[in-house]
């Protein structure tokens, strides 16, 4: 009886060893795989803001969107600056982290991390106008099981290695590495005649021909080119715009250029928004499901445009939505004020850290909007209007001399030449901060 009882109990200090060790043996796997992470990551980090610190007088932080970043063939204002402040004699480097068609939720997101980056001395801000103002995505605060478990680099690597060959095989490719091709560069020559006979017939007329001609190409070649032709036909300065093509012949070709492959970000984001516009939007749940059963990297602009749709789809599918982008660790909050609540959320972080702000209006924009949006004890160290600056050139050139397109009604993306009106009007401001800070 005795015997029996040191057994049992011999037996269940064995088990609970073999606990303790299986805890000791996760906690060691996981503080050496966030060691690896801090080796490879955070140290080049570490190396780059001493870099930052060490060489320039003046490091300055333009924060946006698409009218502020890197797009298409022009030189974005941020880089002018740098170039004009550094002829003037300050050593500046101006780092320019604004992505297209994303909101200032994201912005603020972000911007933390970039602080700690970059270490600017200057912030500045141009930015609100892809704000729906009605609801606003942000990452959750609300503490969860689920979530907290995924993100111990242990589970992580447990999932990864259960996971089917195929599937992994998914997660790790990546859109950014695929090579985008213009039909020229596929050798497909009379692609102007085919997107005018598309705008005029529909893509079933021309289906044989398409077949024919694609017969050889892979399926990314070919969704290139489908979601190519998608977007040529969209722009004002499409070949066929004077045509009166409706929508409906766009959304097909995107859907034909998906069968092939969902790997081209910007396709997905024009077909979403081309959902929004043609009163489709019931067709933006299903979508979204078959993006992230894929495995497609959503961008910001893809979760905000989800997010516009989602709010004026049918009531029966908001439970569905909520639980897509808690999926993605966003809550979808309702507000009326987002442009100017997260303004003011930057203003005091900077203040907080010591670091100047200027916050610069769209172009053409009466500058007392913005202003507007800070409360009494919250002002940036600096306005700037681009209202003044582009009114006279336009008056005497016309809108096009200075915009590529007008998006935003009165305003849209600046040319070269507007990007020189932006960057000189910052000229000014950026060397009072400059001397202030000598002081």
């Amino acid at each position: 009886m005795i015997n029996n009882l040191i057994e049992t109990i011999n037996r269940k200090l064995k088990i609970k060893k073999r606990i303790v060790q299986l805890m000791l043996f996760l906690v060691f796997i996981e503080l050496g795989l966030r060691l690896i992470a801090f080796i490879v990551i955070l140290l080049p980090l570490h190396q780059q803001n001493r870099y930052v610190n060490n060489d320039y007088e003046l490091r300055v932080l333009t924060i946006g969107e698409s009218t502020t970043a890197h797009t298409g063939d022009f030189t974005a204002w941020p880089e002018m600056l740098e170039k004009t402040l550094n002829e003037q004699g300050i050593k500046t480097k101006v780092f320019n982290v604004a992505r297209p068609a994303t909101t200032t939720s994201f912005l603020l997101q972000r911007l933390p991390n970039q602080l700690e980056k970059f270490k600017p001395h200057i912030v500045i801000s141009m930015m609100g106008i892809n704000d729906d103002n009605s609801f606003w995505l942000k990452e959750m605060d609300v503490f969860n099981t689920s979530s907290f478990f995924k993100n111990f680099r242990v589970v992580k690597l447990v999932s990864l290695l259960i996971s089917e060959p195929k599937k992994r095989k998914k997660l790790f490719t990546d859109s950014a590495n695929i090579k985008w091709n213009r039909p020229s560069d596929l050798g497909i020559k009379h692609t102007k005649r085919i997107m005018v006979n598309i705008a005029k017939d529909g893509i079933e007329t021309h289906q044989k021909e398409l077949d024919i001609l694609l017969n050889n190409f892979s399926d990314i070649e070919k969704a290139q080119y489908y979601g190519f032709i998608g977007a040529e036909l969209l722009p004002a300065w499409s070949p066929v715009s004077s045509l009166g093509m409706d929508f409906s012949t766009v959304l097909k070709l995107f859907k034909k250029s998906f069968r092939y492959s969902l790997k081209n970000n910007g396709s997905i984001e024009l077909y979403i928004l081309l959902l929004l516009t043609s009163s489709n939007q019931h067709e933006c749940l299903p979508f979204a499901m078959r993006l992230e059963q894929e495995h497609i990297h959503f961008s910001d602009v893809i979760l905000t445009r989800l997010a516009t749709c989602s709010s004026h789809d049918n009531q029966k599918n908001k439970n569905k939505w909520e639980m897509f982008f808690r999926k993605k660790g966003l809550d979808r909050i309702k507000t009326t004020n987002q442009t100017s609540l997260n303004y003011n959320k930057l203003t005091k972080l900077l203040h907080q850290k010591n670091i100047l702000h200027i916050a610069m209006e769209y172009p053409t924009v009466n500058i007392k909007r913005l202003k507007k949006i800070f409360g009494k004890d919250n002002q940036p160290d600096y306005f700037v209007s681009n209202q003044h600056n582009f009114n006279k050139v336009i008056l005497d050139s016309g809108k096009s001399s200075v915009f590529t397109d007008f998006f935003a009604g009165e305003f849209g993306h600046t040319n070269n030449k507007g990007h020189a009106l932006i960057s000189d009007q910052l000229i000014t401001p950026i060397i009072d901060l400059y001397a202030k800070m000598l002081k």
